[in-house]
Order: structure tokens, then C-alpha cells, then sequence
């Protein structure tokens, strides 16, 4: 608990932290500028996703198991996620300077340079997972506080477009940087030889693999319909769209927070029906939160948009309430991912998110053709409602439906959690 409660801060500042330092921007930019660089920012989301090639999940768990392995399976396995940043990164400018502005170009530059920085920060994770999110918290404060404070100046002052990518820099490497000499200062150096470079990249790339096709699903179907909004409505909805999925799914660090530390033990277990009951202790958690959120976000999100951003982005306050229910299906969804890698459900989970994303990309093209911006949220909710239900159930035999059918036992008829 005590170690969820550090990863909550850690969350809380990055995602707050952003909102602020979005909000800043957004309203003195305007919404059609702000969603230009929103669709940079979604172009790099593929981008990052490839480039970690499901390394995330593969690291924490095993370095919770066996630090020194997992370290060394981080550090010799760099080399080949910074070859798939740079190349994928290379199509994407190449695309954004013939058909785009500008504007977007040059912000896929600094997209591409932020995204460097969080592919090579293995160092976070192996805070997380020995129970040292504090040293992740306080790198993030300090790197926090200067992109603020720069924020704050160009606002000022008035500085063109341009120069509001510095923050963004500053915000994903200087907490990068303080890790890693931190890291460095206490901890024993890991030396990695050729070989230990070649197996270990084999092993990413065939583990990994697996999970990168399921990570870029899940990029497509959460994207998608910014895409969609940029190509047929205009940027202005895309820049408003952005700001309620940010305010919107912004409580969804305590839930993702709960369920890392939650699963740092959940991961260690070896007896069936134990890994079973703390999930759907989790899983219960989840729900009540979730319902608590939807509750405070109905009486306050017109509060929060209107203080944040003005009236120009008015038009988020009426999808929130939609965006929140899918949060919390989609933290939900987190938790039973990590849940089915347990059962080295690799090969399912690629199956499963590819087959959300195709549906995802008719569909949200679909919805936000006849529904605009309101299209856009119901595609996010129904998007994830399918893929924490149906989908996931033909997993081993109905190995999660039994559980969500256990869980409604509890839920509805009041039955004992066993």
C-alpha cells in the first residue's frame, strides 16, 4: 500500500502535470492549434509503442522476480528499441512534412525526442518494481516544476507556437536524467557483453513480439478516432476531443497505480485460487473508485473545463461523463492484460487486440461521421466494453468469464467473495 500510494504521486504529477501544463497551452493557443499538435502526439503514440516492442509488462516482471536479470534484459536490449524508435520515427516525419502544416511537423520533432527518453527509461520501472516509486515521485516534481515554470513564461510573454515543445522536453528528460543518477550512484553497474546483448534481444523480440502486436492494437483503437476527428471534422474538435479524454481519464493513475503494486504480488504467486482471489479483490476495488469518480466528475467537470481551458473547449463538459465510464473499463482492462501475461497469454492477448482494433476503425469512423465529436467518446466506450468482456472470454476455456460471472455474484446477489 504504501508503495501504491507513492506510485499514485508518481501518476498524479505526470498526468496532472500535463493537464496544467496543457491547459496553459491550450488556452493560449486556441483550440485549432492545440489540436494540431494533438495529432502529432498521436502519430508518436504509435511510435512509442513500437519502439518499447511490449517490453514494459516483460521487465517488470522480471525484475520483481530477479532484479539483476531483469536489469540486464533492459540494458542489452536498448540498442534494438532505439533502432525501431528512429526508423519508425523517420516514416512518420516524412508523412507529417508532406501532409501536414508546420505546425504539426515540427511538434512530431519534439514528439519524437520525448519518446526517446520514455523508450530508454527502464529505470522507472525497476523503481516500481522493488517498491521505490518515491525516487520516480521526487524526478518527477523537480522536472514537473521547470516545464511549468517555462510554461508559465512563454504564456507570459507571449512566445510564438514553437517554443511551447521545450516543455515537453524538459518534462520527459530531466526525470529520465535524475534516474538514472540516482540509479547509477546506488545501485551495483550492470555490464552486458555481446552475447548478453544478442540473446537478450532475441528473447525481446520473441516475447515482446507478441505484446507489441496487442500494445499497437489497443494504440489503434484509442487513436483512431483522433485521426478520424482531423480528417473529417476539423482540427478544433480533435484539440476539444483531447481535452476530455485528458480530464476524463485523468483520475485512472490511482487505478493503474493499484493494480502495478497489486500485481508486483499478484506475480509472485504460484497457487491458482490465490492469483484469482486477489484479482477479484482488485477487480472490486476497481469498480467502487471508478463509481466514486463518475460520481464527482457529473458536479464538477463543467467547473474543472471551463477554469482549465475557457469556453472555447465548452463542448468537452458534455462527453466526460461517457469518457469516464470507459476509463475505468479500459484500467479494468489494464489489470486483466497483466492478468492473462501471467497465464502467458501472449499469443490470445495479440489475437484479442488486433481484433478490437479492426473493429475499432469502422466503427469510429462510423460514429464519429453521423456523431462527430459525441461518436468519438461512444467509440472509446463501447471499444472497451468489448474488449474487457467478450473478448477476453473465449481466454482458456472461459477462464475470465468465470470470474466476471463469480464477481456479478458478489455485485448483485450479495454472495460471499471466495
Amino acid at each position: 500500500m504504501s508503495n501504491s500510494l507513492w506510485m499514485m504521486a508518481e501518476k498524479f504529477i505526470n498526468i496532472f502535470g500535463l493537464i496544467f501544463i496543457n491547459s496553459q497551452m491550450a488556452k493560449y493557443l486556441g483550440a485549432e492549434n492545440f489540436g494540431k499538435i494533438v495529432l502529432a502526439t498521436s502519430f508518436f503514440a504509435f511510435v512509442q509503442v513500437l519502439s518499447q516492442f511490449g517490453s514494459g509488462s516483460v521487465f517488470l516482471k522480471r525484475m520483481s522476480s530477479n532484479p539483476s536479470s531483469g536489469l540486464k534484459l533492459a540494458k542489452a536490449s536498448q540498442h534494438f528499441r532505439h533502432k525501431i524508435l528512429f526508423l519508425s520515427s523517420s516514416i512518420i516525419l516524412i508523412y507529417l512534412y508532406t501532409y501536414t502544416d508546420h505546425v504539426t511537423f515540427f511538434f512530431g520533432i519534439i514528439n519524437m525526442i520525448c519518446c526517446y527518453f520514455v523508450v530508454t527509461d527502464y529505470f522507472n520501472l525497476f523503481n516500481n518494481s522493488q517498491l521505490q516509486s518515491k525516487i520516480n515521485t521526487y524526478t518527477n516534481i523537480i522536472g514537473l516544476s521547470i516545464a511549468l515554470f517555462l510554461r508559465a513564461i512563454f504564456v507570459e510573454y507571449k512566445f510564438n507556437i514553437y517554443w511551447f515543445g521545450l516543455p515537453l522536453i524538459v518534462f520527459a528528460a530531466l526525470p529520465y536524467a535524475l534516474r538514472k543518477f540516482y540509479f547509477k550512484k546506488n545501485n551495483i553497474y550492470i555490464k552486458t557483453s555481446k552475447k548478453d546483448k544478442l540473446n537478450y534481444t532475441r528473447y525481446i523480440a520473441k516475447t515482446g513480439g507478441s505484446l507489441v502486436l496487442a500494445a499497437l492494437s489497443v494504440t489503434i483503437y484509442t487513436q483512431i478516432s483522433n485521426i478520424f476527428l482531423a480528417k473529417l471534422v476539423s482540427y478544433k474538435e480533435l484539440g476539444v476531443f483531447n481535452v476530455a479524454m485528458t480530464i476524463g481519464v485523468a483520475w485512472n493513475f490511482i487505478l493503474n497505480s493499484i493494480g502495478s503494486s497489486y500485481f508486483s504480488k499478484i506475480y509472485s504467486l504460484k497457487n491458482n485460487h490465490d492469483i484469482i482471489y486477489h484479482f477479484k479483490i482488485l477487480t472490486l476495488i476497481s469498480l467502487t473508485i471508478g463509481l466514486l469518480a463518475l460520481i464527482g466528475y457529473i458536479f464538477l467537470g463543467s467547473f474543472i473545463i471551463n477554469f482549465l481551458y475557457g469556453p472555447d473547449f465548452s463542448n468537452a463538459i458534455k462527453i466526460i461523463p461517457i469518457i469516464v465510464i470507459g476509463a475505468t473499463f479500459s484500467a479494468l482492462g489494464t489489470n486483466h492484460y497483466r492478468l492473462l501475461v501471467k497465464y502467458s497469454g501472449y499469443m490470445y492477448l495479440t489475437k484479442k487486440m488486433l481484433i478490437a482494433s479492426i473493429i475499432s476503425v469502422p466503427l469510429s469512423y462510423f460514429l464519429i461521421s453521423k456523431f462527430q465529436i459525441l461518436g468519438a467518446a461512444y467509440c472509446f466506450l463501447i471499444t472497451e466494453i468489448l474488449s474487457l468482456t467478450i473478448l477476453n472470454y473465449f481466454f482458456n476455456k472461459g477462464f475470465v468469464f468465470n470470474i466476471h460471472r463469480s464477481l456479478f455474484s458478489v455485485l448483485i446477489k450479495g454472495k460471499q467473495l471466495k
